[in-house]
């Protein structure tokens, strides 16, 4: 689950980096699971890759903790010292996610980044996504197969939107994920995986906020009956005693 910004925009703003920084920094995200989420999930302080894919070390890649005074210090670097001068900023979202975007909104206030969130129908964010008429947007993404390459496939700048429907764009990512996806030995793809992971969280077009977990109530009953990563109803193993 995510915010993502829209690096096209035309007014520039969210181009600035340090700015893009100081809200991720901005962010309690262990707070945010735990009232809003209700400890459904976990924080999203790694990268975009979430856990549960074979061999990946998401421990390893190093996003964003929360942290106030560093967040205000950002955003004086990229100009707007307390949020003097700083723009109104809009953030769209589905009535399903209005709490979590009210809250984040009233964090970076604390910061002095003002952001006025508006709700809209699902099908009509998602086509403002894809035209780029949004500046900021709360979004999630699920894996269509189980590699690291199905997220990290959102910021090659040569896809559209979707899936980049940030707009992210940097030479230096895009040459090793046309490496990477060309790599045949696994061991080598996936520390490029977690190179261009590192890559774009670091660059922040998109806010991690949490990531996901499913929950199943199994009756005592039934065994061999596991998660799955994916949410996928398997049976093969499955018991009934």
């Amino acid at each position: 689950e995510y915010i993502g910004f829209n690096l096209a925009d035309s007014n520039g703003v969210l181009q600035n980096l340090k700015l893009r920084q100081a809200m991720s920094y901005a962010i309690n995200r262990n707070e945010l699971v735990t009232y809003l989420r209700n400890n459904i999930g976990s924080a999203g302080v790694h990268g975009f890759v979430p856990g549960g894919l074979s061999d990946y070390n998401l421990n390893s890649i190093h996003g964003f903790e929360y942290d106030i005074t560093l967040a205000k210090k950002l955003l004086s670097e990229a100009g707007y010292l307390d949020g003097k001068n700083f723009p109104v900023l809009n953030l769209k979202c589905s009535s399903t996610a209005e709490a979590m975007c009210n809250y984040l909104a009233a964090q970076w206030k604390e910061i002095g980044v003002h952001v006025q969130v508006e709700v809209m129908q699902s099908k009509a964010l998602n086509q403002e996504m894809r035209k780029g008429t949004v500046q900021l947007f709360r979004a999630s993404w699920l894996a269509d197969y189980p590699d690291a390459e199905s997220f990290l496939s959102l910021f090659w700048s040569h896809n559209p939107a979707p899936p980049n429907y940030t707009r992210f764009h940097s030479d230096d990512f895009d040459k090793l994920y046309e490496t990477a996806i060309g790599e045949r030995n696994d061991s080598i793809r996936k520390k490029d995986y977690q190179t261009l992971d590192s890559v774009a969280i670091n660059q922040c077009p998109v806010i991690v906020l949490y990531y996901d977990e499913v929950i199943r109530f199994v009756n005592p009953r039934i065994s061999g009956f596991t998660n799955n990563a994916f949410n996928l109803l398997d049976l093969k193993r499955v018991r009934k005693d």
